[in-house]
């Protein structure tokens, strides 16, 4: 279903957050990246999941003790500008980098796969010997 057609159910207007999430994720992601060169992965899988554990671990820690599990007024509670809502960025972007990597190895698995697969052509000495005959 188009986003659009939900726009004007108010029980869906929050749907027009998420092109300028998605945006905003994008750009914010990949400067970071960049920016850190790839930390996030330096110890491999394991680092990274652990990474992500511990983010979920702030968000959990801070709506537990401010809203008794309540994310919503956690969230409404929290001043901060860099509190709640930046960590729940924060680990909704490395989750994408995550699945970015992911899909990338993928993708590099299978273009090796189908290079391997192929039947080399003619080389050109091939085809000087065949001019020469």
């Amino acid at each position: 279903m188009p986003l659009t057609n939900n726009i004007d159910d108010p029980k869906f207007n929050y749907h027009q957050r998420i092109p300028e999430i998605q945006f905003a994720d994008a750009d914010i992601t990949t400067t970071k990246d960049l920016e850190y060169a790839s930390s996030w992965k330096k110890r491999g899988g394991v680092g990274a999941y652990m990474m992500l554990a511990r983010k979920w671990d702030r968000i959990e820690e801070q709506v537990e003790n401010k809203a008794g599990f309540n994310i919503f007024t956690a969230l409404d509670q929290d001043k901060r500008p860099e509190g709640l809502l930046d960590d729940i960025q924060d680990l909704r972007r490395y989750l994408l980098l995550v699945e970015a990597h992911v899909l990338q190895v993928k993708m590099d698995k299978e273009i090796a796969r189908h290079k391997n697969q192929l039947v080399p052509g003619p080389t050109r000495e091939d085809s000087n010997r065949h001019a020469d005959a």
